[in-house]
Parts: structure tokens; sequence; C-alpha cells
């Protein structure tokens, strides 16, 4: 692969990915991209032989290309455009569940095939841990990520996985010290966070929810839904401020996602200035248009409209 060539991924629907490195020949950049085709994520220098590579926000596709100073520079916010070629995902919800069944069958006819345990076993259970959990199949993921974790009992990505079926098993102890396992061995691996805090907040434990987040920012300071729930955290203790702060010193530190003007405008919105905040939201949704929350803010940014029109006449 040259340096201006490239793999291009691309899925029906969005969805947390897992990719692997086995059998490259060099490091490559893998560059994350959402439904609106925008760049949400990027990992630097991957080196080959890496057996699972998750990246924890849901997807469309992603690009492969030779980690090198000579290869394209792409950064978070960019938009990524076809030549030539269009593509349109799966947008119906039977459309994803089928795709789901055809993933689970597709998996365990591998499994069935599989004979190498390190690298086949191992990574077929994890898939179909992360399928059985979209598929709100709780036990039967809790069953695949086992029989990964007995294959490999370190892999931060099966301890997360194993812990967010333990939660939905309402096995919440065992779960906790699953995810704090995840997040000892990886301490910049976002998600086992994200999991402990949702923990936290279906026991009633404010305070504990929000210390695992700022935890979280020191040593996963680039995963954009840290961010998310500890503004909301914030917001909802009415400590608007803190919130602000928390966006700007992120922003001070090079972390600047398109999401942050949405908790701007959120911020904005509670202290009565609701034209600074539909100017937040139109800024968000410029770079967010498949974003779930666009239809609303489009209808609230459209009546603040028509109100300040209204207001000047």
């Amino acid at each position: 692969m040259s340096d201006n060539e490239g793999m291009l991924f691309l899925f029906p629907y969005e969805s947390i990915r897992a990719f692997t490195t086995i059998g490259m020949k060099f490091p490559i950049d893998l560059i994350f991209f959402d439904s609106s085709f925008t760049v949400i994520g990027i990992l630097k220098n991957v080196l080959p032989e890496e057996k699972s590579l998750l990246f924890p926000i849901p997807i469309l596709g992603a690009l492969e290309i030779k980690s090198s100073d000579k290869s394209p520079k792409i950064g978070l916010g960019d938009k990524i455009l076809f030549v030539d070629f269009s593509y349109k995902p799966y947008t119906k919800l039977r459309d994803a569940k089928q795709i789901l069944k055809k993933q689970i069958a597709a998996l365990e006819d591998k499994l069935r095939k599989v004979k190498d345990e390190d690298k086949g076993v191992f990574g077929t259970n994890l898939g179909l841990a992360y399928i059985y959990l979209q598929k709100a199949d709780f036990q039967k993921a809790k069953d695949s990520a086992e029989k990964a974790l007995s294959i490999n009992n370190h892999d931060p990505t099966a301890l997360n996985l194993y812990g967010t079926a333990l939660i939905n098993l309402k096995m919440n102890d065992k779960a906790k010290d699953v995810l704090e396992r995840a997040v000892l061995i990886k301490p910049d691996y976002g998600a086992p966070y994200i999991n402990l805090y949702n923990l936290y907040l279906l026991q009633n434990k404010m305070d504990e929810a929000k210390k695992v987040l700022l935890k979280a920012l020191t040593s996963a300071p680039d995963y954009l839904p840290l961010y998310n729930k500890l503004c909301f955290i914030y917001l909802k203790s009415e400590e608007t401020k803190k919130c602000s702060e928390m966006i700007l010193n992120a922003r001070k530190k090079g972390f600047d996602f398109p999401e942050f003007n949405k908790l701007m405008g959120d911020i904005l919105l509670r202290s009565g200035d609701y034209s600074g905040a539909a100017l937040k939201y139109k800024s968000y949704l410029v770079n967010r248009r498949g974003a779930k929350d666009s239809g609303e803010l489009q209808f609230f940014i459209r009546k603040i409209g028509r109100a300040s029109c209204r207001e000047r006449v």
C-alpha cells in the first residue's frame, strides 16, 4: 500500500466495531467516521499483530492508511467525501435486526470451524459478545465474553463487554469488579469508565459517578462520552460553570469536538440565553447532520429564529 492509498471499511449502520492488524506488514492509522461521514476518531501508528482494536463510539466506517509523514493529513471533524460513489446506510430497525441475525449466524458458523484458540476463538467470541449486547441478549453476551476471557483474561475489551452484560443482568457487584479491573489494565480505555458511571447511576450514587468520570478525564482525555456524561451531571446539579470550565480546559489542551457546541448550547439554554443556545446548536449540526437529536434541535433553532424576528418587529 503506497502513502496515498488506503483501505475503506463501510458498514450497513452505525455501531461499535472491532478491528485487527494481524497479518499487516507495517504500522497504520485508523480513521473512524459516523453516518454524516464526519471523522470522529483517529488511532495513529497502530502496530501489526494487534488482536483486537475497539473504537468505543458507534461508527459507520473506517479508513485505514499507512502511518507515514507522507500520508494524507486528516483530523477530527474532517468530512469523508466520495467521488463517483454513493452509499446510504440502513436506517430501518428491521434492516438492522436482520443484519445482526446474519452476523451472529456467520460468527457462530466460524466458531464451529475455527481450530486456532489464540486467534480465531478469542476474536469470534469477542464479536459475538458485542453483537449479543446490541441484540439485548445479555445472557448469551455474558457467555461469549466469558469464553473469550477464558483464553485471554487480561483483555480490557473483553472485560468491558463482560461488565456490560453483567450490569444488564443486574449482577452489579461482579460487574464493578470486572470493570475496575479493565480500568486497571488499560487506564486510557474510556469505555469501562462509562459503564462504571452507568452502574453508579443505577444505584443512585451520583457522587461516585462523578468521581469515576473525573478520574477518567485524567487518563483518557480524548474520549468524548466522558465530557457528555460529566456535563450531564453538572447540569443536573445546576453546576453550569463547572461544565463550561471543563470544556474550556479541554479546548486549551487541544481536544475539541463538535459535541462541545451542543453542550455549550445546553448550558446557554439553562441560563435563558435561547438565541445563544440556538447558535451553538446550529454550529453543532453543521458537523453532525446525522445526529439522532438533529430534528429536535432544528425545530428549536427555527422556533428561536421566528421569535427573534417577532422581537425585532
